[in-house]
């Protein structure tokens, strides 16, 4: 029982004394933290914002990019260039869908995943530095 106290004891003062460093480790945790989600938080708005332009050039089929559209083309053409035309379209398309879906699960798993970590860590640097706070009187 009395080497149980005594490594307790020096526990705590190993703490105490090293408890500047898990603050600035904390806070440096934090910082890359905040900066991977500022990152992702970008690369979603920029997977957007070219999902919603393919989603765009495929409903025109480039009538607002070209002076001429490959619709107008579309309904000229038979057989096998109609089809391509269609299946160029389409691909195009579903392109833009790949885009906003990526940008959907990357808020959902990694944004809100780093965010809830970086919650934690402001949690449990406020509980550590109320401890270090104690120990130190």
């Amino acid at each position: 029982m009395v080497e149980s106290q005594d490594f307790i004891r020096k526990l705590s003062v190993e703490f105490v004394e090293n408890g500047d460093c898990i603050k600035n480790k904390t806070s440096k945790a934090k910082k890359t933290l905040r900066g991977l989600i500022s990152f992702f938080n970008e690369r979603c708005k920029i997977e957007i914002t070219y999902a919603n332009s393919l989603a765009n050039l495929a409903k025109t089929a480039g009538a607002g990019a070209l002076s001429y559209s490959l619709l107008e083309y579309k309904n000229h053409e038979e057989s096998t260039v109609k089809a391509a035309l269609n299946a160029l379209v389409n691909s195009t398309f579903q392109e833009s869908e790949s885009h906003k879906n990526f940008a959907q699960l990357l808020k959902q798993d990694a944004i809100s995943c780093l965010d809830d970590t970086r919650k934690d860590l402001s949690a449990n640097k406020r509980a550590w530095s109320n401890k270090v706070d104690f120990l130190k009187k």
